[in-house]
């Protein structure tokens, strides 16, 4: 709930604003909160944190910022140097800067270039990238949602970069939701997939019977269809 114009008083939004869920352990109450960006409600204690990330809507500056901003506080932005650094070795640091008249964005010294620029101005990959990974260590023990997570990437990247992302989710215990429209990408994950039936999943949609049904398949079915030939998508 962004606010336009000026900013309402804090107490008067306190005293006028409750929200309630009904939880299974109970009823919560949510503690409202008026910021710069809007107002804000407290995390439910049961919620399911996720994040979605999308072509259209996704990887802005502001968003990256913030959550780099978030791991840096807690000393770990060196983790995400290290995955990013796993896929483009060019990039030699990242940091958060804010230019002025400009909003927080996430810079970096890249191999060549004798000052810092915003990592969007080097590549959609690697900003993309950058975007993923700073989206599962911002919700631990919850989801990311990535659609079309092939686009702007380098297919050549594919398998170090699922590689990375993997890794990444699991020292988080966060679940991956990834939409693709790519054969190279499912080809080139397929080897990965297929030493793990436990922890993948294909979900497509199929007509059965003339209705259409969600399917399943463990991660070796759909590694064994792929390598066989088959269009899974």
């Amino acid at each position: 709930m962004p606010f336009e114009g000026a900013r309402p008083d804090d107490s008067i939004i306190a005293r006028k604003m409750r929200v309630f869920w009904d939880l299974p352990e109970g009823t919560h109450e949510a503690l409202i909160e008026a910021t710069s960006e809007g107002i804000k409600m407290s995390r439910l204690p049961s919620a399911y944190f996720m994040v979605f990330l999308n072509p259209q809507t996704s990887f802005s500056n502001r968003d990256n910022a913030s959550r780099f901003s978030d791991l840096s506080e807690k000393n770990k932005e060196d983790q995400v140097l290290i995955a990013v650094q796993r896929l483009f070795r060019e990039v030699k640091s990242l940091t958060v800067l804010t230019p002025k008249g400009g909003v927080p964005a996430i810079w970096c010294q890249y191999l060549g270039i004798d000052r810092k620029i915003p990592v969007a101005l080097i590549s959609q990959g690697i900003n993309k990238f950058i975007s993923i990974i700073l989206a599962i260590a911002s919700a631990p023990h919850g989801a990311v949602l990535i659609d079309e997570i092939e686009n702007g990437m380098y297919y050549k990247l594919f398998p170090e970069m699922w590689r990375t992302i993997v890794e990444a989710a699991e020292d988080t215990h966060t679940q991956l939701f990834v939409t693709t429209h790519s054969r190279e990408f499912l080809e080139a994950i397929a080897p990965i997939v297929s030493k793990d039936d436990q922890n993948y999943s294909l979900i497509r949609m199929a007509r059965l019977g003339g209705e259409a049904e969600v399917v399943s398949s463990p991660g070796k079915e759909f590694a064994s269809a792929i390598e066989s030939g088959f269009d899974v998508r």
